[in-house]
């Protein structure tokens, strides 16, 4: 997912947030095969989410910077 505008960025950290709060639940639950998928689903999950993140905020740095005068 490309993030467009701050908004955006707003309700992924909202997201995230969420996400990672069933992360801790999953991993408070019993080891079986199929929380263990589920886990790391939720991670990956996560994982992109703040990548997107990331390469929102990089992108909107290197536009500040290619504005500033000189």
């Amino acid at each position: 997912m490309n993030l467009e505008n701050e908004q955006q960025v707003a309700n992924t950290l909202y997201k995230l947030k969420l996400l990672d709060e069933q992360i801790e639940k999953a991993k408070a639950r019993p080891r079986s095969p199929e929380n263990d998928e589920s886990i790391c689903s939720l991670v990956q999950m996560a994982n992109q989410m703040r990548e997107d993140i990331v390469r929102y905020r990089a992108a909107q740095r290197r536009r500040a910077s290619a504005v500033k005068p000189t």
